[in-house]
This record gives C-alpha cells, structure tokens and sequence, in this order.
C-alpha cells in the first residue's frame, strides 16, 4: 500500500441533529491541538452545504509514525469522547485530499 494512502486522507463525519454546536466545539479543539502536532502538514475542516449534519476533515501527516502519535493526544482522545456521543453512525476514512464541491470550509 502506497504510504500516501495512509498519511493523506479524509474523514466523513455525520453528526446527530442538535449535536453541532458540541460536535463543532471539540472539533475546533481537536483541530487547534492536531496543527501544533510536529508531523501534521495540513488539519483542514468542512461543513456540507447540502446536509448541515455532515462534516468532512482533511488531514495529511508527514509519516505513518505521525498519524500513530496523533492518535494517542489528549486533544484526540477528548474529541474522539464528544464523538462517540455526537456521531450519528462511524466516522468513514478515506485517502486522498479531493474535497468534494458541496464540502464548504469552516474557519476557526
């Protein structure tokens, strides 16, 4: 498997009706964290202008080491907590960095 596969990727989230503000929260917190994280090259957060319950992360990380170390931060670990209870069904990962057109931006 081609390590690009594994350090570059997106994640879709679907967040359960009234939970945004929540979800949205520890995500912001969870993205401040993740940027100062020495191997992360990019934290990147969307909303859909289509379903407001759907939410997308880019990331890429330098190395697999460093996908494996941000995994095990408190900043993660708080969020993956607001997660569990948020998500409305798991999260789905995939690789690549090709932000689909209806994903909008959030800023910080």
């Amino acid at each position: 498997m081609d390590q690009a596969q594994l350090t570059e990727f997106l994640v879709f989230i679907r967040i359960k009706p009234g939970c945004e503000d929540e979800f949205l929260r520890g995500a912001r917190a969870n993205r401040a964290g993740s940027v100062q994280e020495p191997g992360n090259l990019r934290f990147d957060m969307y909303r859909s202008s289509q379903d407001p319950h759907d939410f997308l992360f880019a990331e890429k990380y330098n190395s697999v080491e460093a996908v494996t170390a941000h995994r095990q931060t408190p900043h993660f670990l708080t969020f993956f907590k607001v997660l569990e209870s948020v998500q409305e069904f798991p999260r789905r990962r995939e690789a690549g960095s090709e932000i689909p057109p209806h994903f909008q931006r959030i800023s910080d």
